[in-house]
């Protein structure tokens, strides 16, 4: 199983159909604290698209997250959220969404870890965030 798709964004939506979705502000991956102040905590919704080899059956999927600095050390949040599903019987992919609660230490270059089917083969995918002291680039 791998992620195919990863994206944070402003808001989601079901869209015209079982498995479609509508988004606002697609892959955001830049933050800053409005009053300037760190830690800096805010939620945000992701929308995953998830792909597996085998159309053979249900198959459980486990995701954790994990905020890492840019020495892929944990820290801040999430720091082992857990999301599970299960892939339906004939399907090869699987749109997932959900909400994130992240907390940011300070200014600086973090990626969100996200580990599929550690229990198996696992699949690592990092997703890039800057977060800076202002509304001003770095």
């Amino acid at each position: 199983m791998e992620i195919q798709t990863f994206l944070l964004c402003k808001q989601i939506s079901v869209g015209g159909g079982t498995g479609f979705y509508d988004a606002s502000y697609l892959g955001i991956h830049s933050f800053y604290p409005i009053d300037g102040l760190f830690p800096m905590q805010f939620g945000v919704p992701y929308y995953m698209l998830l792909r597996r080899q085998q159309r053979d059956g249900d198959e459980a999927v486990t995701l954790r997250f994990d905020l890492v600095d840019q020495d892929g050390r944990s820290v801040g949040e999430p720091v082992n959220l857990l999301a599970s599903s299960t892939f339906p019987h004939g399907q090869r992919f699987m749109p997932l969404t959900g909400h994130i609660h992240f907390q940011f230490p300070r200014a600086g270059e973090y990626g969100l870890d996200i580990t599929a089917d550690e229990d198996n083969l696992p699949s690592v995918y990092r997703y890039n965030i800057d977060v800076t002291g202002s509304s001003q680039p770095a």
